[in-house]
């Protein structure tokens, strides 16, 4: 009798941690939000193609939903692990296979790019200390030794509530922006 009550009382504490504020996602390490490209800011003269003027993020445990819109109104819908297991996904022609891994505080993501062009693409994701700005610093490799960088400098209209200096009446996120963001 008396194990079967420790093992009851080791999976209700197990459970108690698992769901403790403790195991939410880390506010460093949440990219939630509807990001603006601050083009002044940003370097993006080596970009092959334009920069996506809005990403929305959402994150659900080990899940990154990302949807980016350039300026002619198109968008792009993928997901990452933050797990470090491989995602999989496809924008237009092109066929992506992702890896990341955290450095800190950083997001790392290795993307393979196949389809009409092939190359890869290592960004690193990294938030201001207040949550306004994300940083996303690109490097491309095309075939041997093209490389190109750049900075993306994103804004959030409506930073996460975990955000230190955000009040916590302040409101959440519009209706009319929700449409961004993924379920």
């Amino acid at each position: 009798m008396l194990p079967r009550v420790a093992r009851l009382i080791t999976g209700i504490t197990c459970l108690l941690v698992l769901l403790s504020p403790a195991a939410a996602i880390d506010p460093e390490r949440d990219f939630s939000g509807l990001w603006f490209l601050d083009e002044q800011k940003s370097e993006l003269a080596s970009l092959p193609s334009a920069a996506p003027v809005q990403l929305s993020v959402s994150q659900e445990g080990a899940t990154i939903h990302c949807t980016e819109s350039d300026k002619d109104g198109k968008s792009a819908v993928w997901t990452y692990h933050t797990d470090s297991s491989v995602s999989k996904y496809q924008v237009e022609n092109a066929h992506m296979s992702s890896q990341t891994k955290w450095e800190g505080a950083a997001f790392l993501i290795n993307t393979i790019v196949t389809g009409p062009q092939n190359y890869a693409v290592t960004d690193r994701w990294k938030l201001s200390g207040d949550h306004h700005t994300l940083t996303i610093r690109r490097q491309i490799q095309r075939g041997a030794g093209a490389e190109t960088e750049a900075v993306l400098v994103y804004h959030n209209q409506y930073p996460s509530p975990v955000s230190p200096d955000k009040p916590a009446d302040q409101p959440s996120i519009p209706n009319s922006a929700r449409k961004f963001h993924l379920r």
